[in-house]
């Protein structure tokens, strides 16, 4: 077997993989290797193209390399020792130093001395350079070693790719009869938009205006609505799987860790999404930059936004405090952070769905769209707003929420012309939220299930609102919840059978019971009174 040359400088592209896995590593329980690709490519062309660069400028591949590796580790440990000195703060006299200014002198200082170091010596690096390599092949190996690890004791990425056999009770729902029409289903996820009651009575927030249109459209707007859990990865679950969690799978709460560990692969590999492509629809997936939903391996098509790995990976980087201080120099504001990219995504949403519905049919378009979510980046005119998102939490969040829900409610308008205006034979359109709004009147008291009713009815109230043509509408009601809107469409167009069940709701006992279920239907559903 070849030995590895360790005095040849490949410790750049070392150095620069190895925070990538070891972010990846940490958090290995809520993701999968796939968001490490494009990460992986971007990093090994860019240090490629430096190092390329840099040779071609000085003829030395040691110093070359060296210099970009303690370029690179400047790179990464710049958020590091941000956060450090953002708690352990400098004062010289009466002077405080921002951790900003301090790290890019001390990051300045550092490249420059190393720069004329380099420079200057005659010395051969080749000791240098092969302690560089062993460090990176360490660092590597460490970060390999939990994936491996990790993936032995839960085979994660073997079991994320099973598919569902007519002997699991994952059966697709079997139309019992010809079905002759085959209409366009638009299932749009808003993600914490709140109930009209609970906008009227703990927000007062008129949303008369928008749920009127929807009426003046034919829509049936409920009154009731609640959601069957209290976060995403629960509510989608069961939505797109037409059950509750309880009844899906036992394989769900074998020891896992998160939410998403344990229902990833109910939410990318769904009984919504299957039975429709057995039909010949087509599935458009437009997930957000969650992890769970930004992309789906069953569906023909993926919006794939930057995920939720990415932006924290960069936000660990020196990227953001460069770009935001040149911001400030240039004038500028369309610097990188986690609000420009949820503002370029919910655009994106829009923009890409309008486009869709000219595409030939049948087709089932999911969106998961982040609005009202935080952050906070859409004022009342749908004009972007720059705040901080830190800054903002440290005021009133409501008026941010309630300018968010307004401008989503002006871009859902629109997008729903376009769509029946272009839609050849009448489209299937749900509204539905997931989830209502991290309670912001009546704060949680620990949790959920220590809090007070009023704190359970401002989460799980919901927004829904269902467009079905030609619908017998004697079949709505005002309470319908989620796991019950795709069952209504398969059993009224389709003939499956798929009858409604019983709406609940369920907390959650918590991160070590995290598939155990506290019914608190009967909460919600007393009579408004002080708790």
């Amino acid at each position: 077997m070849k030995k590895i040359n360790l005095t040849f400088p490949f410790h750049p592209f070392l150095l620069a993989f190895s925070p990538i896995l070891f972010f990846y590593a940490a958090d290995i329980n809520q993701l999968l290797p796939n968001v490490l690709i494009v990460p992986l490519l971007i990093t090994f062309l860019a240090v490629g193209l430096l190092f390329l660069i840099l040779y071609l400028i000085f003829k030395n591949k040691e110093k070359v390399s060296l210099w970009l590796s303690v370029f690179i580790l400047i790179f990464f440990a710049h958020g590091q020792a941000q956060g450090f000195l953002k708690i352990n703060q400098i004062v010289i006299g009466k002077l405080v130093i921002s951790e900003n200014k301090l790290i890019f002198v001390l990051w300045f200082i550092l490249l420059g001395a190393v720069t004329v170091l380099f420079l200057k010596t005659r010395k051969k690096l080749y000791s240098t350079v092969k302690f560089f390599n062993i460090v990176g092949l360490i660092l590597i190996a460490f970060s390999l070693f939990q994936i491996f690890s990790y993936e032995f004791k839960h085979q994660k990425v073997f079991s994320s790719q099973k598919s569902y056999d007519s002997e699991t009770n994952y059966n697709l729902p079997v139309p019992t009869q010809e079905i002759s029409e085959k209409p366009d289903i638009y299932y749009f996820i808003l993600d914490r938009y709140s109930s009209n009651k609970t906008l009227k009575n703990t927000y007062h927030y008129d949303n008369a205006a928008f749920t009127e249109f929807l009426q003046d459209k034919g829509f049936y707007v409920t009154e009731s609505s609640f959601a069957n859990y209290e976060n995403t990865p629960l509510s989608l679950s069961s939505s797109l799987n037409l059950d509750y969690i309880q009844a899906l799978d036992e394989e769900v709460a074998k020891n896992p860790t998160s939410f998403e560990d344990g229902l990833y692969d109910l939410l990318n590999n769904h009984r919504a999404g299957n039975f429709l492509k057995s039909l010949g629809y087509t599935y458009y997936h437009l997930g957000s930059w969650w992890q769970s939903t930004n992309q789906n391996m069953s569906a023909d098509y993926n919006l794939r936004p930057m995920d939720e790995f990415t932006i924290k990976l960069l936000d660990q980087t020196i990227l953001p405090s460069v770009l935001m201080q040149a911001s400030k120099v240039f004038h500028f504001k369309n610097y990188y952070n986690i609000s420009s990219v949820h503002y370029a995504i919910a655009l994106e949403q829009f923009q890409k769905i309008a486009e869709i519905s000219h595409q030939n049919s049948p087709k089932f378009i999911l969106a998961h769209i982040l609005l009202p979510h935080p952050p906070y980046v859409f004022n009342e005119n749908c004009n972007r707003i720059y705040e901080l998102q830190a800054d903002i939490e440290k005021k009133d969040t409501l008026p941010y929420y309630l300018n968010q829900l307004t401008c989503t409610n002006q871009k859902l308008e629109t997008l729903i012309n376009v769509i029946t205006s272009n839609s050849e034979t009448q489209p299937i359109i749900i509204l539905q939220a997931d989830e209502g709004s991290y309670p912001i009147v009546n704060p949680v008291n620990q949790t959920y299930e220590m809090s007070g009713n009023e704190t359970l009815r401002e989460k799980f109230g919901i927004f829904s609102a269902y467009y079905f043509p030609n619908f017998d509408r004697s079949l709505f009601y005002s309470d319908i919840s989620p796991v019950n809107s795709l069952r209504l469409v398969f059993d009224y167009y389709f003939k499956t059978g798929t009858k409604v069940l019983p709406d609940k709701s369920y907390l959650s006992q918590g991160k070590d019971h995290l598939f155990e279920f506290i019914d608190i239907t009967d909460r919600l559903t007393a009579e408004e009174q002080p708790d």
